[in-house]
């Protein structure tokens, strides 16, 4: 049994090797990403824009339809000057976030099939742009989210077309494109993730039974960086050199703070504003 194991695991490693190999002929990758909670999509979704999940670990819609107050990405955002859009489909999951309830919010929700398009091509694209999916199925239009049992076909699909609008658009010479993964799936994965040195970004315990403690992290998911800014066959990106990451020096707290509660490694993000190549995020999360 074990030498079975072990057969499996060299197989799981030279397919990755393969894997890494082929993706990062074209742009970069990290590697050893990981959702920051081991559990479903919500709590690790918050993370992305909040490096929190405000004590939620699960998908209990009687948990999710209160509003979550902790301060986000879009907050820093508006506090520096700086602007935001988001573009969804049939449902907003960042409105579970309490700021974007706000009135001078509202104009920053746009319709993807209506606006989307239209923004990149003419360069109007903000400095942090968030494509959401369709999360349920209608007649004529079938999610497009990356989740079972949807056809996977249907959501690569639609990665390749915000890819395709946003190489036409004349803002592309200074974008940085995100896309990472709330969960793997459930398949295996012989590598491990950190049990040990986690910081909890703002010392809330889960609720019972387990009062989870924050302080681990989940499984290991894609994550890929589309940009002219990266060097073609840039594999395993190290966070901290991540062009996208200081959009302006005034928000370089974001980014310590972000970086340190997203990927849980004691460093800072060091890179100033002189030094960003990247004034657009554009981020899409599975």
């Amino acid at each position: 049994m074990l030498k079975v194991r072990e057969q499996e695991s060299d197989s799981s490693q030279q397919i990755e090797e393969d894997w890494r190999r082929h993706r990062s002929d074209t742009y970069g990758f990290q590697n050893g990403a990981a959702v920051p909670v081991p559990t479903s999509t919500q709590p690790n979704r918050f993370y992305v824009h909040s490096a929190t999940s405000h004590g939620a670990m699960n998908n209990v819609r009687k948990d999710l339809i209160h509003d979550f107050p902790q301060k986000t990405i879009f907050d820093f955002f508006n506090e520096n000057d700086l602007s935001f859009d988001v573009y969804y489909q049939n449902m907003l999951a960042t409105l579970f976030f309490k700021c974007l309830h706000k009135l001078k919010n509202a104009v920053k929700l746009h319709d993807y099939a209506l606006k989307f398009k239209k923004h990149a091509l003419k360069g109007k694209l903000l400095n942090y742009v968030v494509v959401e999916q369709r999360y349920f199925d209608v007649e004529v239009f079938p999610t497009n989210d990356d989740h079972p049992s949807q056809d996977v076909a249907v959501e690569q699909m639609f990665v390749k077309e915000v890819y395709e609008v946003l190489r036409k658009s004349l803002q592309w010479e200074e974008m940085a494109v995100l896309i990472t993964y709330d969960e793997h799936g459930g398949f295996y994965d012989h590598v491990t993730t950190s049990v040990e040195g986690v910081p909890n970004a703002d010392g809330i315990i889960g609720p019972r039974p387990y009062y989870f403690r924050f302080d681990r992290l989940g499984v290991r998911v894609p994550t890929f960086i589309i940009s002219p800014w990266i060097d073609k066959g840039t594999g395993d990106i190290p966070f901290t050199k991540v062009v996208l990451l200081p959009i302006t020096k005034s928000i370089n707290y974001w980014c310590k703070l972000f970086y340190v509660a997203l990927h849980y490694q004691q460093r800072v993000a060091n890179i100033l504003l002189s030094q960003a190549k990247a004034r657009r995020i554009v981020v899409v999360t599975y």
